[in-house]
């Protein structure tokens, strides 16, 4: 838990947009482009000198930078970034991080793995694929000077766990970032950024987005981890449409909900399975 107040109250407000008319969320602004009443305003604006909403393939949309202020709540981040998808938001990590060499721990999602092993190495981004409790050879690999180790924990699909802060005590030791894809344990039962991690991912298609109805991702930490991944996304046209932004605000305020009950539901399945008499293990 982030505080005593919950998730639902530490991010629902965090982001908002004061409505003229009243509304008590951020509205959907589904706006390309965002007009300014003089050049000097908008230069203003480009160049970072005064906030405000530029062009929403470049994340400068309202309804974009409100769910991002919430994720990065969620996370107790310096700031966070919305994708189009979970893959987008690895893939433009993978690609601002990943220059010096990648080692993967342990299991990862199949797209992860077909993103690593058949298209960086194309562009001459290469990665280490070991086990997850090979630490042996991660110090190895670190010590050759591989810059970002990259895990799931719990993995996808057979929940696999890996000691969040013994990683990432190694990895800095040899001054290696750590990024971890933290999508099954949810902001509610995992903070993998106080634990030592430099940035935490999540596909919001899942647990984040909880109803089914739309495709995104996050990546939240520090200011300095994320201003590179920012350049990719643009670019690479990876920002979550405003549409997916609204819903997924929507669904961050039953977070904490629905994935007490879910670890509710999942404990008292195991314990019956325990007992269950055609259960050895």
């Amino acid at each position: 838990m982030n505080d005593k107040k919950g998730f639902a109250t530490n991010c629902i407000h965090a982001g908002e947009i004061v409505d003229q008319f009243g509304a008590p969320h951020t509205p959907i602004y589904d706006t390309t482009t965002f007009s300014f009443s003089s050049t000097a305003d908008m230069l203003s604006v480009i160049e970072g000198r005064k906030q405000g909403y530029l062009y929403t393939r470049y994340g400068s949309n309202p309804s974009i930078m409100s769910v991002e202020a919430k994720l990065a709540r969620l996370e107790n981040a310096e700031g966070a970034l919305a994708f189009a998808s979970g893959m987008a938001a690895i893939s433009a990590t993978l690609f601002a991080h990943g220059e010096y060499g990648i080692v993967c721990l342990g299991e990862v999602y199949g797209g992860t793995w077909e993103f690593m092993s058949r298209q960086l190495p194309m562009l001459n981004r290469q990665t280490k694929f070991l086990a997850a409790d090979d630490l042996d050879a991660l110090a190895h690999h670190l010590s050759a000077g591989c810059g970002l180790v990259f895990f799931e924990t719990p993995s996808n699909p057979l929940l696999e766990i890996i000691d969040i802060s013994l990683v990432c005590t190694l990895a800095h030791s040899h001054g290696a970032r750590v990024a971890i894809d933290s999508t099954f344990a949810t902001p509610v039962n995992q903070q993998p950024l106080s634990l030592g991690a430099d940035i935490v991912i999540h596909s919001a298609t899942k647990y984040l987005g909880g109803h089914s109805d739309l495709t995104g991702g996050m990546v939240a930490g520090t200011e300095d981890m994320l201003e590179p991944l920012r350049v990719w996304r643009k670019n690479l046209g990876q920002s979550l449409a405003p549409e997916a932004a609204h819903l997924l605000a929507r669904s961050l305020a039953s977070l904490e909900v629905r994935v007490q009950r879910q670890n509710t539901t999942a404990l008292r399945l195991a314990k019956t399975l325990q007992k269950h008499p055609s259960v050895e293990r």
